[in-house]
């Protein structure tokens, strides 16, 4: 018998050595599989200068991609005299301290008419013309609830696409990105 068990314990280390290898391994991957399910910043979105308008400000903000594939934003008609095409999903928001964050942006009724890819490392500024109920600013169909523009502002884009093709199927990649907030400037308007 004692042949018997040490082909027994023999059998049962290399087991035990073919297990603790198996879990070696798995744990050694863990990390890779966790940093490709976590998202990436691909997109950076900044305020980058206000200038004073007639209707309140007009906003610069920059888009850039930091990451390491293109991607495709759609663009629209300016409404308002301003440049002929602008990003159609960049708007403006102001805090209220009652109702949150708050569209105070032209609306972009308009459906997209062009896009625009951007490859890593490439900036692409738009500006932004914002206003108030003082200023007349907003109606049907983009109501604007602020009564005074002040305090704080961000930039949200609200729709990025992989691709063309992504974009066509209107299959957004990523939503709802925000800017870091900064204050409007005291201004007399």
């Amino acid at each position: 018998m004692p042949s018997g068990s040490c082909v027994s314990s023999s059998l049962e280390a290399r087991r035990t050595l073919k297990t603790a290898c198996e879990l070696l391994f798995i744990l050694a991957c863990i990390p890779f599989f966790v940093l490709g399910s976590v998202p990436r910043k691909e997109i950076e979105l900044r305020i980058k200068k206000i200038e004073s308008a007639p209707q309140g400000f007009l906003i610069f903000v920059d888009v850039k991609n930091v990451g390491d594939r293109p991607f495709v934003l759609a663009k629209t008609y300016a409404p308002y005299g301003f440049p002929s095409d602008v990003l159609q999903s960049l708007d403006v928001q102001q805090w209220d301290s009652k109702l949150g964050w708050q569209h105070v942006g032209p609306c972009h009724d308009i459906a997209p008419i062009t896009t625009i890819t951007l490859t890593p490392g490439e900036v692409i500024q738009d500006s932004v013309p914002i206003g108030d109920k003082a200023h007349e600013w907003g109606g049907a169909p983009c109501p604007v609830r602020v009564a005074h523009l002040g305090g704080k502002i961000r930039a949200i884009l609200y729709y990025v696409y992989a691709s063309q093709a992504d974009y066509e199927g209107r299959k957004a990649n990523h939503t709802n990105l925000i800017s870091p907030y900064i204050e409007l400037p005291a201004v007399g308007h």
